[in-house]
């Protein structure tokens, strides 16, 4: 099993409302969160052919990557 696979399968997580409950609540949260984006963007990019994909990186400016970010967070 991938490390990645435990976060992907894990649905809830029984705990008390401690503080260390809480924060590894919200790790877990975060951490599933970029794992399915980073699942999406491969599945994305599976799906484009080569020549697609390289006008796509080439495309990109500092600019757009960063728009990216913050709309992410």
């Amino acid at each position: 099993m991938e490390c990645n696979d435990w976060i992907r399968k894990n649905e809830f997580q029984n705990m008390d409302h401690a503080s260390d409950g809480k924060k590894k609540l919200s790790n877990c949260q975060d951490w599933k969160k970029e794992v399915i984006a980073e699942d999406t963007g491969r599945q994305v990019l599976s799906l484009l052919e080569t020549g697609q994909f390289i006008s796509s990186m080439n495309s990109l400016t500092e600019e757009t990557i960063e728009d990216a970010r913050r709309q992410a967070a």
